[in-house]
């Protein structure tokens, strides 16, 4: 019973100690925001300007027709091309990965000023620092992990790719795609580390700052893997084909796919996986241990849901 006692008296300095994280209004500054959103969306006739605009049924009508207008020019020039290929060498295509490269270099630097956006916001009082700094511990902790593990993997699989199969270009175009998913991933989390502790403190200024800074954030991550993988696979192609037919070449591209999309699947399962054990580990810490209920917002550990 004594050690019963001892254990009670530990729930709830645990839970007292949260008082700072949440407040006793956090509640009320909730429904409070969440009327003012809805106050601001009635005023403004429930959309912006912008919003208002794409809504209409003729700018939708006219956005479709010119959408399809481009797939059927895009399809009769692909036909075209297969019709000359029986005849004519395959086209030189030095100016449309010159105008890729150019423009996923535009987008990285649209990615970094991003980045500068985000990092510019307040990161909200000190126990919010340290929250965000153990979030961010946890996070590298097992991108370090992970991306060992996918290094090894990687060795093993352009190895087999370019001597076990006989394509060393397909393997070296692999090598390629793996090394910029796994920067772009890397980049991403980083940011998103970051982003999370900035979205809250913004949110105290109510729903519309937080989503921006948000947005912003996913942004980064957005535009860097399209961004990359488009500069990646043009500097590539530029280069086999320096060594190989263009047609070849077209062929062994399929390794930078296959390379990129093998991180990507990895990390995107391997993350599951942590996120899931962490949110199961918070579940029954935060019901069993500290008598909370689940999801509970006194539980920091809940992060791992998000």
């Amino acid at each position: 019973m004594a050690k019963r006692g001892v254990v009670r008296e530990e729930q709830e300095a645990l839970i007292a100690s949260t008082d700072e994280i949440v407040p006793s209004s956090f509640d009320t500054d909730i429904e409070k925001d969440g009327a003012m959103a809805r106050k601001s969306f009635s005023s403004h006739g429930g959309a912006s300007g912008l919003e208002a605009l794409f809504a209409s049924k003729g700018v939708r009508t006219i956005m479709t027709a010119v959408a399809v207008l481009v797939i059927v020019v895009q399809a009769f020039h692909i036909n075209g091309l297969e019709e000359d290929s029986s005849s004519k060498a395959a086209p030189d295509a030095t100016n449309a990965c010159m105008t890729a490269i150019c423009c996923g270099c535009l987008g990285l630097i649209f990615a970094y000023q991003k980045v500068r956006s985000v990092m510019a916001k307040p990161e909200g009082n000190m126990r919010m620092k340290e929250i965000a700094v153990a979030i961010q511990e946890g996070a590298y902790a097992f991108l370090n992990q992970e991306y060992k593990w996918l290094f090894v993997f990687g060795i093993f699989a352009a190895l087999f790719i370019s001597l076990g199969m006989g394509q060393v270009t397909t393997g070296f175009c692999f090598v390629v795609g793996a090394v910029i998913s796994g920067t772009a991933g890397w980049v991403g989390m980083s940011i998103a580390v970051r982003g999370n502790v900035r979205t809250a403190a913004a949110a105290i200024n109510g729903l519309d700052p937080a989503l921006r800074v948000s947005f912003d954030t996913g942004t980064v991550m957005g535009m860097v893997v399209v961004s990359s993988g488009a500069v990646g696979l043009s500097v590539v192609y530029l280069i086999i084909t320096k060594y190989m037919e263009a047609g070849e070449a077209l062929s062994s591209l399929a390794g930078f796919g296959f390379g990129a999309s093998t991180i990507a699947l990895f990390s995107r399962v391997g993350g599951g996986i942590y996120t899931k054990a962490a949110d199961v580990g918070a579940d029954l810490v935060g019901k069993v241990e500290a008598g909370i209920p689940e999801d509970d917002p006194r539980n920091p550990a809940v992060i791992a849901d998000c």
